[in-house]
């Protein structure tokens, strides 16, 4: 039995205007995310990757076309619409967006407290939320820290506790990992992995390098230019790139990942 789409761009445009110019960003993309799934777009820096993941919480608005997020046509949804789809979609960030001058705790609390009428949490139910969450990142015992106080891949498992505090269903990493060095990229991408497993939640995942699609995802949307010019599996891209773009971004992998050498 196939999964249904929990997302759905159906022609979708968007364009902005520079300097009285018209630049498209988002070209005419169609395609579904499939639920339970972990689903990468790749492509280089200007291709429309951050554009398009905007689309999903409506934080842009198409221009034409449709953007479906279970089921629902965002695009016709007024603000009070839109924030109950919203309660539905976790984001975590390539810069981690976290409060300073708040402790890991109140961090991880303040989705739930801007929530709270429509999740009618107590404070004890509020207090118990935030910790299991804390420990299924690894990170019990921190509470009290400061953001300045941790390493990057702390900070963004901290990211990642704040974004599942509301219980999404889809949960969209913006270059999550850019930031961060290898060896904690890997350890990130396994814990999305387990929250993947563990919570069925979809993950989308935007990054400019294929080597972190590689690590855990199933399907990957390459984009050029504001378009999809390639949408298969992560294997099928990589072995057998049909897009100039995709041969382009598998080309730097094996470059980086063979003998590191530019050398003639």
């Amino acid at each position: 039995m196939s999964k249904e789409a929990i997302v759905s761009f159906v022609n979708a445009k968007k364009t902005f205007k520079t300097k009285g110019k018209e630049q498209v960003a988002v070209r005419d993309v169609s395609f579904d995310v499939k639920e339970g799934e972990i689903f990468g777009i790749v492509g280089k820096s200007g291709a429309g990757k951050s554009t398009l993941i905007r689309l999903i919480n409506a934080l842009e608005k198409v221009d034409s076309g449709k953007v479906l997020v279970d089921g629902k046509d965002i695009t016709k949804m007024n603000y009070s619409q839109l924030k109950h789809i919203r309660k539905d979609i976790g984001i975590i960030f390539q810069h981690f967006n976290l409060f300073d001058s708040k402790t890991v705790f109140k961090n991880v609390e303040f989705p739930l407290k801007i929530q709270s009428k429509e999740l009618g949490l107590s404070d004890g139910e509020r207090q118990k939320t935030v910790l299991e969450l804390l420990d299924f990142v690894g990170l019990l015992g921190y509470e009290k820290h400061y953001p300045s106080e941790l390493s990057g891949g702390q900070k963004q498992r901290v990211g990642i506790a704040r974004a599942l505090a509301t219980s999404p269903k889809i949960l969209l990493a913006d270059e999550a990992t850019s930031a961060l060095d290898p060896e904690t990229t890997v350890e990130i991408m396994r814990l999305l992995k387990k929250v993947n497993k563990e919570f069925g939640i979809t993950i989308i995942l935007i990054t400019h390098t294929i080597s972190v699609v590689r690590l855990i995802c199933e399907r990957v949307a390459v984009m050029s230019e504001g378009e999809v010019v390639e949408l298969d599996t992560y294997k099928n891209v990589f072995k057998n790139p049909k897009s100039d773009a995709a041969k382009s971004l598998v080309n730097v992998f094996k470059i980086l990942e063979g003998d590191g050498s530019l050398h003639e």
